[in-house]
């Protein structure tokens, strides 16, 4: 089974890093992965200082904490998402919120849980 955490599930594992999500996250599952657009990377990056703040941990603690969480995680390109499937998000978030497009898109493009 393969899961896609969204942002808030990363963000809270890296703020607290003996919490349920970071040891959901980086734990060995024999039939559970993850998976993530590449745009949750890029979220994270914008966010470091204001996730810096909440933690007692260095930039350079921190950089090594999401580098170890990414290793758990398959970080996808949007690119590799079918334009269909793209749609298809966009049509059942339409009315909820669109910001998370493309993990719902990445979550039918793998059949997984989000």
């Amino acid at each position: 089974m393969i899961i896609i955490p969204d942002s808030n599930i990363l963000i809270s594992a890296l703020i607290n890093g003996k919490g349920k999500e970071f040891r959901l996250l980086t734990g060995s599952y024999k039939n559970l992965s993850f998976a993530t657009p590449s745009y949750l990377v890029s979220e994270i990056n914008i966010k470091v200082d204001k996730i810096r703040k909440k933690t007692a941990n260095t930039a350079a603690e921190l950089s090594a904490n999401i580098a170890f969480l990414l290793q758990h995680i398959s970080v996808i390109d949007e690119e590799v998402l079918p334009g269909r499937i793209a749609k298809n998000a966009v049509q059942l978030l339409r009315d909820i919120d669109l910001k998370d497009v493309l993990f719902v898109a990445l979550m039918l493009h793998l059949d997984a849980l989000l």
